[in-house]
């Protein structure tokens, strides 16, 4: 259950980012904490569609995971990598937000209705 969470939490925290957004999150921070169970990932995107997150998870316990992601049509889909001797996440896609740079904060909802609170910082 924590790997769906997290898996899910991952990809829908990702999710704010396409285009113009998902520039301004290369070599930048990524913030996305759920508003509904208090879980925080710190992401980094890289341009060549990996990412990595570390954080907690909703009972508060660290987190570490990779992934790659993608633009698909008018999402941002996000893939974790399966935890060693673990099953593969399911791949988990939310709409994006364009136009977000350093500084911003925005809210989304992902695809079990929580909502997420992404923050763009500037550097890492």
């Amino acid at each position: 259950m924590k790997r769906i969470l997290l898996g899910s939490a991952i990809a829908l925290l990702a999710t704010p980012v396409f285009a113009g957004t998902m520039d301004s999150t290369f070599g930048n921070t990524t913030t996305v904490t759920n508003t509904k169970t208090n879980s925080v990932l710190t992401m980094h995107f890289e341009p060549d569609n990996t990412y990595t997150a570390k954080g907690t998870d909703a009972e508060g316990q660290p987190v570490e995971v990779s992934g790659t992601w993608k633009v698909d049509g008018d999402k941002i889909c996000t893939q974790p990598n399966a935890p060693e001797g673990g099953e593969t996440p399911a791949e988990t896609c939310a709409d994006y937000v364009d136009g977000k740079n350093p500084g911003d904060t925005w809210e989304i909802t992902d695809n079990n209705g929580d909502t997420l609170s992404v923050t763009i910082t500037e550097g890492r």
